[in-house]
């Protein structure tokens, strides 16, 4: 019986209920039981604690349904030790670790990090956890972060600060990183000055991950949109990670261990990649705003984010896969003016795709990369003396040289940008484990096996150190040092049957125009 027909008491000697007639003193007794434990849920709901406790308990309800339609259809591979039980835990305990984080006010990527290096030491766990699996679902979420990127740069803000300011933070500083990083590596340990520039470029990136969706909340908040700040910084991350996943691949493509052609041929490669990249991204921009234009903002979101996936597991088939990053960004920014009467739509999609999806599997995956088996003793502290020294190289290089060439920005916006670059996660995570991936795979030298360990740990490690800290940091520091933009009041007289009449106490100075 619905318990709403059941609480719906009828005056009529018999109730009538799907179709069938009942005694009233069934009734009588239906209702009474019903209305007696809806009382017992009200007085549990007026108390935080065991309110807490219900809405805990309604969320285990709902992983426990979708845990038994999973056994259903997928059977062994739920069972511990199969892909999908791996997966399926891993994203529970990562959303749990979230809402924890959430409670407690500390960025829910923390935990979730956290969670996947404690499920990487536990074999029971992750034995059957595919990495096929695991890099598609991190590629998923790459794809969504860059694409909600995309839609978040404001190009006339960009354009405001000229080129000198981006390819400073897109390009010198982590150029000035990765060299630097590079020297202290190479200095430490027992290889060439090719394996160290490898590591340098895989810490040159700042990450997406953790810099997106705080830059999009303060844009929304109106935090140095005034100077355009959000927008300068996320266009130049994403171009720092496109520059740093191909000089990667162009330092990989040259080690003697690795090498596939001679340099010229590496270089020529970097080239059609950034190229390509553009032109793709452009191309898709231009046929989802003119052929797949769509007034419905879910079905506008399935073209983008279905040809936002397509190339972003299309490049890293054919192994270009910062033509890939770049062609999603050009396309986001692109996509965005085309759309106008559906982007906040789309952009709230995004957003709920990225806290439900995207984030819980990103940064879980990642932590279940960091295995201490695999890592070298002597590594660690090596990797700490060479992520701190790259750190200060880049910030360095970022305040010098932005207060050198005099940029609109203000001190304390200076001091946001050096922090907010900083973070590493994303590509640090899409990097480090390709070496050794494929030193395994092709049965090379065990000092080569041996130098791509070494890279994925200073890796990983460079995430486990910055992506918490920088992210609390960003969202503690932000509201502190970044101004918020007021919005311009302007009174417009309007001569009406000879009286003035003003219209628009509060007009931003782009409505006016």
């Amino acid at each position: 019986l619905p318990i709403s027909a059941v609480l719906r008491r009828q005056e009529t000697s018999d109730a009538v209920l799907v179709g069938h007639s009942l005694p009233h003193s069934i009734y009588d007794v239906l209702y009474a039981f019903a209305k007696r434990i809806k009382g017992v849920f009200d007085r549990l709901e007026a108390r935080p604690h065991t309110a807490l406790m219900l809405v805990w308990g309604r969320k285990l309800a709902v992983v426990g349904v979708f845990y038994m339609i999973a056994y259903t259809l997928l059977t062994t591979s739920m069972l511990p030790g199969g892909n999908f039980f791996a997966l399926f835990f891993l994203y529970v305990c990562a959303m749990v670790a979230g809402e924890i984080a959430t409670l407690i006010n500390v960025p829910p990527l923390c935990f979730m990090l956290l969670v996947g290096v404690a499920f990487a030491q536990f074999s029971p766990l992750t034995g059957g956890l595919s990495s096929a699996w695991s890099k598609a679902l991190r590629a998923y979420a790459y794809s969504i972060i860059f694409l909600r990127a995309g839609f978040g740069i404001d190009l006339r803000q960009v354009l405001k600060h000229g080129p000198t300011i981006i390819t400073i933070l897109s390009v010198i500083a982590p150029l000035i990183e990765s060299v630097i990083a590079g020297a202290i590596a190479y200095a430490l340990f027992d290889f060439s000055y090719l394996w160290g520039l490898l590591i340098g470029f895989v810490l040159s990136d700042v990450s997406p991950a953790v810099t997106v969706p705080i830059l999009l909340d303060f844009t929304k908040r109106r935090l140095g949109t005034a100077e355009g700040l959000p927008s300068v910084l996320l266009l130049s991350g994403t171009i720092n990670a496109v520059m740093s996943i191909t000089a990667f691949y162009f330092i990989l493509n040259i080690l003697p261990e690795f090498t596939t052609g001679s340099i010229g041929l590496a270089a020529a490669r970097i080239i059609l990649e950034l190229l390509c990249g553009f032109g793709v991204g452009a191309v898709v921009a231009v046929l989802i705003g003119v052929f797949f234009h769509s007034r419905d903002a879910f079905e506008q979101t399935v073209y983008i984010l279905s040809s936002s996936l397509a190339l972003i597991f299309a490049s890293n088939y054919i192994g270009y896969p910062g033509g890939g990053t770049l062609a999603v960004l050009t396309s986001g920014a692109l996509i965005g003016p085309m759309v106008p009467k559906t982007r906040h739509d789309v952009e709230q999609k995004l957003k709920f795709l990225w806290i439900w999806t995207g984030q819980p599997f990103l940064f879980s995956l990642v932590g279940a990369l960091l295995s201490f088996s695999l890592m070298h003793p002597g590594a660690i502290w090596k990797g700490i003396i060479i992520i701190g020294v790259g750190l200060v190289a880049r910030t360095a290089s970022v305040v010098g040289m932005m207060r050198m060439v005099k940029s609109r920005f203000q001190v304390n916006d200076i001091k946001f940008i050096s922090l907010a670059w900083c973070a590493k996660a994303t590509v640090q995570a899409t990097l480090a484990p390709v070496a050794y991936s494929i030193a395994t795979s092709s049965n090379f030298s065990s000092e080569a096996i041996d130098n791509s360990v070494d890279v994925l740990t200073i890796g990983l490690l460079s995430i486990i150190i910055t992506a918490p800290p920088v992210s609390w940091a960003m969202q503690r520091q932000g509201p502190l040092w970044l101004r918020v933009e007021e919005e311009v009041k302007i009174e417009v007289p309007v001569i009406e049957d000879g009286v003035d009449v003003h219209l628009g106490d509060v007009l931003g100075s782009e409505s006016l125009v």
